[in-house]
């Protein structure tokens, strides 16, 4: 029997480090038909295998242009997302990096953060997407709800002449590969992907060539917060219901320059609210404390805090930064969680430690051991009716963080 297998992951892990959007589950995409057909059945090619423009807006790629910033990569996110399986959790959260960025400061960044913005296609953990992994990526955007990373959207240069592999399905530029651990659609300049608890790449395309099913179009506190990082290098944010206390948005942000960087961190006011009343939070919360040049105003529309640090010093932004309430940095480590359902064995492999001094392995089954080095591996076997989930916590001194898990049953 096929194991079957579900993924949870670390809020703080930041993209696609594997604690980030990490390895996809299972996942069985029906192709969709983006001019609206609701049968589930890939949508009608024409000669050259790509399909009509239904909706007669023209190319995708002619659409997007060549920039390569957070609201370009934003045009990609549907203004619908379904609500985490796991947690319940409809919040809105999304992960930002310019890798171009990222590489032409690596050498300024502490080993910790330089690890952690490490970034690979085989890091997603979709098998398609690793016939491209001499690609040269820009820049990358994650979302979705719950921890943020069940879609993603990198923009750079793919070339599809080497591929091999005929794609289920065509749209447009774009060619579309399935598999059973995900699906990417690529493009010369974008690739795709969703993993199981994400919404398919069908509407993720669908959101690229529409921008009236676009989040960016339909959220305008989504749109606001956008507005404030278009100069950043990495970036969380999180949309929700907001309250009193708590922002509709917010978004805690690191925009490199040189030796020296700056931190930002923008909360949008919900319905109600005066954005004087979040500058003041921010102002008596420990940000200030910790920052001591920190810069705090309202605008019209927005709170926001700002400060220079040294980039040496940065780390990597957090959503548990609102408020003030800053808690003990969670340990940190890449891995990757591998299902053989044929042997009925579950394999996790390290591919960076960032903080932590090691990554414990333990099962439901009461198996455990740790892994202290990168690259080495822990392999569980298992029997023909088991049912277990394997998890992997990274070990900082006395924090431990559990950075990825996956269930099985075989």
């Amino acid at each position: 029997m096929e194991a079957e297998m579900t993924d949870e992951y670390s809020r703080r892990r930041l993209l696609v480090t594997t604690g980030g959007i990490g390895s996809i589950g299972a996942l069985s995409i029906s192709a969709g038909c983006l001019g609206g057909s609701e049968s589930g059945t890939p949508a009608e090619s024409d000669s050259n295998g790509t399909t009509d423009d239904a909706n007669g807006t023209g190319s995708l790629e002619t659409e997007i242009g060549a920039s390569v910033d957070v609201s370009a990569l934003a045009r990609w996110v549907p203004s619908s997302l379904t609500s985490d399986e796991t947690t319940g959790d409809d919040e809105f959260v999304f992960h930002y990096a310019d890798l171009d960025a990222l590489r032409a400061h690596d050498a300024e960044f502490s080993p910790d953060v330089r690890e952690s913005t490490a970034f690979s296609l085989d890091d997603l953990g979709v098998s398609a997407a690793d016939r491209f992994a001499d690609a040269e990526l820009d820049a990358a955007l994650s979302f979705g709800t719950g921890s943020g990373n069940d879609n993603v959207a990198i923009a750079g240069s793919f070339d599809r002449d080497g591929v091999q592999t005929e794609p289920t399905w065509s749209v447009d530029e774009f060619a579309v590969y399935e598999g059973e651990d995900g699906a990417v659609a690529v493009s010369t300049e974008w690739l795709l992907a969703s993993r199981a608890a994400g919404v398919g790449v069908d509407a993720i395309l669908d959101a690229g060539r529409n921008d009236a099913v676009r989040r960016v179009a339909t959220d305008a506190d989504f749109e606001t917060v956008l507005d404030r990082l278009e100069t950043t290098a990495i970036a969380v944010g999180r949309v929700g219901d907001g309250g009193e206390s708590d922002p509709a948005a917010y978004s805690h942000a690191v925009s490199v320059s040189g030796e020296t960087s700056t931190v930002s961190f923008v909360a949008v006011p919900g319905d109600g609210t005066d954005p004087a009343a979040l500058a003041d939070q921010f102002e008596r919360s420990s940000l200030a404390d910790e920052f001591e040049t920190l810069s705090v105003e309202a605008l019209h529309s927005v709170a926001v805090a700002e400060t220079t640090v040294p980039t040496a010093e940065i780390e990597l932004p957090s959503l548990s930064s609102w408020g003030g309430e800053r808690v003990e940095q969670e340990a940190q480590a890449g891995v990757t969680i591998d299902v053989d359902s044929v042997d009925r064995r579950v394999t996790t492999i390290v591919t960076s430690l960032g903080n932590a001094d090691r990554v414990e392995i333990i099962d439901g089954a009461g198996r455990s051991d740790a892994i202290a080095a990168v690259g080495e591996s822990v392999t569980f076997a298992y029997d023909e009716g088991d049912e277990t989930t394997v998890r992997a916590i990274a070990v900082a001194g006395e924090t431990e963080t559990v950075v990825a898990s996956r269930s099985v049953a075989f």
